[in-house]
């Protein structure tokens, strides 16, 4: 239910953020994470009712940085360069700065919810986040996990957020833009669904009740993924032969699935977005 509410209430937020839709992707994909991980509304998506978040603002703000510069980092062979000689140059200490400014706040926030955990002090939607839940069995399998792995967890969780999710948020929100007979088939959907279920939620949106919808976002991740690559490995062991060929020690292996996706020989006519497939 908090989730639903965090979705309704980034809803109501979207016609202020006209101008920023990629700022208004990054709050409310952070909106959704922080009530699926803390049980709490973090209200960002909507300047009238996410006032006083400074702290959840500047995570989602140096964030945003970090992956920034990190990514600015990865495609300048320069970088690289400089680092392997011992060089800091000034995009990796801006990158570590925000990093570590956004690993301080979620370190402060996991630790606020634990006392309130320890004093069972914990609302109702908060007993029933992910973060209580992974207390609970920490304490019941003698922490197997410590606690600066939970703070390691959280911080990537809601990273993740702000980063890949809120890409794949941007991207569905521009082609449901530029082909609105989707959009239309799309609103017709949710709008039949709210009349059978009374309402958005886990259970309406299933597959069986929103198949458009799920082939909305299958299409989306084909044509305009959030990553082009899905896995990326190092060879640490030793060299590697594949089909004949050898991959030295240490050689870094990007597994290429847009690619895939965009090959004529499997899909037809792969530049059109086209759900129904």
């Amino acid at each position: 239910p908090i989730m639903a509410e965090a979705a309704r209430l980034a809803s109501r937020g979207a016609p202020a953020s006209a101008g920023d839709p990629n700022g208004y992707a990054h709050r409310c994909s952070f909106d959704l994470f922080n009530s699926l991980m803390f049980g709490q509304l973090t209200r960002l998506a909507d300047p009238e009712t996410g006032r006083g978040q400074e702290e959840n603002r500047m995570f989602c703000n140096t964030t945003v940085r970090g992956m920034d510069t990190l990514f600015r980092q990865m495609t300048d062979p320069m970088q690289k360069v400089l680092f392997d000689i011992g060089i800091t140059t000034g995009l990796y200490k801006d990158m570590s700065s925000s990093f570590d400014t956004a690993f301080g706040i979620a370190k402060k926030k996991y630790h606020a919810f634990r006392e309130r955990s320890d004093a069972d002090q914990l609302t109702e939607a908060e007993k029933s986040s992910y973060l209580q839940r992974a207390i609970l069995r920490q304490k019941e399998e003698g922490e197997k996990v410590s606690e600066e792995e939970m703070v390691e967890l959280i911080n990537v969780g809601l990273v993740a957020a702000v980063d890949t999710t809120s890409s794949m948020l941007s991207w569905n929100m521009l082609q449901l833009a530029l082909n609105p007979e989707v959009q239309e088939k799309l609103h017709a959907e949710l709008a039949e669904t709210i009349l059978n279920h009374g309402a958005l939620h886990s259970e309406s949106l299933r597959k069986k009740h929103v198949p458009y919808l799920h082939a909305i976002l299958r299409e989306t991740h084909r044509v305009t993924p959030s990553t082009p690559t899905s896995v990326m490995k190092e060879n640490s062991l030793s060299d590697i032969e594949i089909h004949g060929s050898i991959v030295p020690k240490d050689s870094l292996f990007l597994m290429d699935s847009y690619s895939v996706g965009m090959d004529s020989a499997i899909v037809d006519e792969p530049n059109a977005y086209r759900p129904e497939r």
